[in-house]
């Protein structure tokens, strides 16, 4: 979805333009595929009246707006929530959804070079195999597993938890996270497919606010203890390099960054809502 604020999304939108016929939020209830293929076979840009935004579908379209914003302002703050409750689910006012310019190219640097191939597979090296011997072995004199929950669901929030340095043997605080890491993508996914301004105190936006909380109150102790205490984790990472990526790095700023690294993955803890059925929770809310 793309939402122009300023004359200069016209060169993008000069291109060849049909009306869609019904908007994508009407089918985030069932299979999207469909109504994806026949709106990219028509081009690649249409305007979603359900959603009042631009359906920008092809790859050459969606590099621009993504590499545009300067142009192309985030589809929810704002719009959807206003600045202050976006920054507290966002995790802070510098998350990387939050800041445009320079500043936002740098933070994204910094990012993908945490996550290179190269950094990537030194935590492949290092905490794959004992993550999953560590997985395995809760369940091996069972006899018999349910290997999605036991297994998939498992291994990628640990994997996620031991590269930024949670520990990972905290099963309260990793139960936490997988609670308000639901809440706060339940918020995030409903609002998406939205075209009206929610208010404040919508219990949406409550839920979501709470979580991201509750979530801060998790993070921050470890966040603290690394900075008194550098380990080869990224939390470490982000105070030994963040001051040169951003001017005034502070607490908060490790906070916001450490946030968007648990968005990284699935938790467990609550099975996964289809959109259908986050769109049913929304009008009961």
């Amino acid at each position: 979805l793309a939402y122009g604020r300023s004359a200069g999304y016209r060169e993008l939108m000069a291109q060849p333009t049909r009306r869609a016929d019904s908007s994508l939020g009407s089918v985030t209830d069932r299979d999207p595929y469909a109504f994806l293929n026949a709106a990219r076979s028509a081009g690649d840009i249409r305007w979603d009246a359900g959603l009042k935004a631009w359906l920008v579908l092809g790859y050459e379209a969606c590099r621009y707006v993504t590499r545009h914003d300067d142009t192309f302002r985030h589809p929810v703050r704002g719009r959807i929530v206003g600045e202050e409750i976006s920054n507290i689910i966002n995790g802070g006012p510098r998350s990387l959804t939050q800041l445009q310019g320079e500043e936002h190219h740098r933070l994204h640097r910094f990012m993908i070079s945490m996550l290179s191939p190269t950094a990537v597979g030194e935590f492949r090296r290092r905490f794959a195999a004992p993550l999953v011997n560590r997985c395995i072995d809760t369940f091996a004199d069972a006899g018999r597993v349910e290997l999605t929950r036991a297994f998939s669901d498992e291994l990628p929030s640990r994997f996620i938890a031991t590269v930024l340095g949670l520990p990972v043997d905290d099963e309260e605080l990793l139960a936490g996270c997988a609670h308000n890491h639901h809440d706060i993508m339940r918020f995030l996914t409903y609002t998406g497919t939205l075209s009206e301004p929610l208010s404040d105190d919508d219990p949406m936006v409550r839920d979501a606010v709470a979580a991201s909380l509750r979530m801060d109150e998790l993070l921050l102790p470890v966040i603290r203890a690394r900075r008194a205490a550098p380990q080869s984790d990224l939390i470490s990472r982000m105070w030994a390099e963040g001051p040169s990526v951003l001017d005034g790095w502070t607490e908060q700023d490790v906070l916001t960054t450490c946030r968007r690294g648990t968005s990284a993955g699935r938790w467990p803890g609550r099975p996964a809502r289809s959109r259908s059925e986050e769109r049913r929770v929304g009008k009961e809310w």
